[in-house]
């Protein structure tokens, strides 16, 4: 729950400060759908794992969409529109797998959100400071 309220957040942030680009819009939704993924997790508890199964699933799947679109509508070096795009297609199979099998059971399902969380967590650090040193050598 916390790491889709960040990533939307995130999105959410990233969406504002492009508006009026090219793909900002699709970012926003991007953003607050793992905002109200992430918050139906934390607030509501109580919702039945399926659905809950579900929603992560349709997060994953629209944020591995957009990570691919990015490296064609935003200018990015050949390195980070590739680790962009494979992070995007990670993500799809991940909520594909997901939404296939949710009756594969809910710890396996924790277990891949958390191993879902970890790789993209280091993905986004990576990207992070692969835009910071493409900035820094532009300025």
């Amino acid at each position: 729950g916390v790491f889709a309220v960040v990533s939307g957040i995130t999105a959410v942030a990233a969406a504002v400060r492009s508006h009026g680009e090219q793909g900002w819009g699709l970012l926003l939704f991007e953003g607050i759908l793992g905002i109200a993924a992430g918050g139906v997790a934390l607030i509501w508890p109580g919702i039945t794992a399926l659905a809950f199964l579900f929603l992560i699933a349709a997060w994953a799947i629209l944020t591995g969409i957009l990570e691919l679109v990015a490296p064609l509508a935003f200018p990015m070096s050949f390195g980070r529109g590739l680790l962009m795009a494979l992070a995007g297609i990670v993500s799809i199979v991940f909520g594909i797998l997901i939404a296939a099998q949710p009756a594969a059971g809910l710890l396996t399902v924790v277990w891949l959100i958390g191993i879902y969380a970890i790789v993209f967590g280091i993905m986004y650090i990576v990207v992070y400071f692969e835009s910071r040193s493409v900035a820094s050598s532009l300025a």
